[in-house]
């Protein structure tokens, strides 16, 4: 037997119990229609949330989120104390934030294809418990600006804390 042609086939051609399995996978479902509807939602009021947060501590910008699950701070107006701090790069920013007592994880540099002075991160909202949170908001749904903000106020503890912490930070860089 020739392995050549066994290999070709193998790498070549996805079996058919994958592909009546892909046929299910892409058909409409109700469950999973609702899944995404949900975790839209929550994503869409967390961003807006956290950005906002964000764009309320002096020396920080951050974008407003049109989708997905993370936004861009601007720290470059921090630009001449993160220099007095020895702050020199976006990694050394990354470091700083996730130093104690601050714990504050973010992605900079070129792991997002920006330069090494740009003093900007890209913020993920999404340090909760995604479960607990999908079924709180199937429970109440929340509707207005106010009943939203309590939602993630009850629901998100730790992010709540990492505006907290920024906060503290933002301090201890101009200082």
């Amino acid at each position: 037997m020739d392995f050549k042609k066994v290999a070709a086939t193998i790498y070549s051609n996805v079996s058919t119990p994958i592909q009546f399995a892909g046929i299910t996978a892409y058909s409409k479902n109700k469950e999973i229609e609702e899944y995404f509807e949900i975790t839209r939602k929550i994503h869409e009021m967390t961003g807006k949330y956290f950005s906002e947060q964000f764009n309320e501590i002096k020396g920080i910008k951050a974008t407003k989120p049109k989708g997905g699950f993370y936004f861009f701070a601007d720290f470059n107006e921090l630009k001449k104390d993160l220099k007095r701090k020895k702050i020199k790069t976006s990694n050394q920013l990354a470091e700083s934030l996730l130093s104690h007592p601050f714990h504050i994880a973010v992605i900079t540099g070129d792991s997002v294809m920006l330069k090494e002075n740009n003093f900007s991160a890209r913020i993920a909202f999404v340090d909760f418990n995604g479960k607990q949170v999908y079924e709180n908001y199937k429970k109440q749904k929340p509707k207005t600006d106010l009943e939203k903000n309590k939602f993630i106020k009850q629901n998100m503890p730790k992010m709540i804390n990492a505006v907290s912490s920024l906060k503290k930070w933002t301090e201890f860089i101009k200082k």
